[in-house]
This record gives structure tokens, sequence and C-alpha cells, in this order.
């Protein structure tokens, strides 16, 4: 089974996995949260529901890329909160 990176997960990678391709996608276990963003949105029933997503990155890739002063080359994972202020 091939194994690719979170970060590496673009829509030829996931049409490949729909096709049938063994292709297994690698999430951290550890994250370290770099930004994030909250908010409301306005659902079909006119209600206003609370949003909130993070950026995260690959907390041993981060610390890696900071060993060399590359920090900023580290990939970054948008993640939606579901649930967020309910």
């Amino acid at each position: 089974m091939k194994n690719i990176a979170m970060n590496k997960v673009n829509k030829d990678v996931l049409l490949e996995m729909l096709q049938g391709e063994n292709l297994q996608v690698v999430i951290p276990s550890v994250v370290k949260v770099v930004d994030y963003q909250t908010g409301y949105f306005t659902n079909k029933d006119g209600e206003e529901i609370p949003y909130a997503s993070l950026k995260v990155v690959d907390l041993e890739e981060l610390e890696k890329l900071q060993s060399v002063g590359l920090e900023e080359n580290a990939n970054e994972v948008k993640v939606k909160l579901k649930g967020y202020g309910g």
C-alpha cells in the first residue's frame, strides 16, 4: 500500500483513491496550531451558525525545519471544526 502525506492530497490523489488505487493518507499524531479563524454563516433556514477552522502543521516536520531555519516551509493543513460554539 502506498502512503501519502496529508499535505499532498489533492484532486488527482482523491480520484486515484476512488478508482481503487491503494493509497493511505498519513495524518500526523501531533500537530501545532499556527492560525485559526472563527465566524458565522447563515444556513438555509436563516439561522446564524458559528464556525471555526484551524491551520495546523505536523509538529515533527516543523521541528525539523526549525532546526535548519526553514520553518516557513512547513506544510499547513486546514481543519474545520464541527459543532464549534454549539
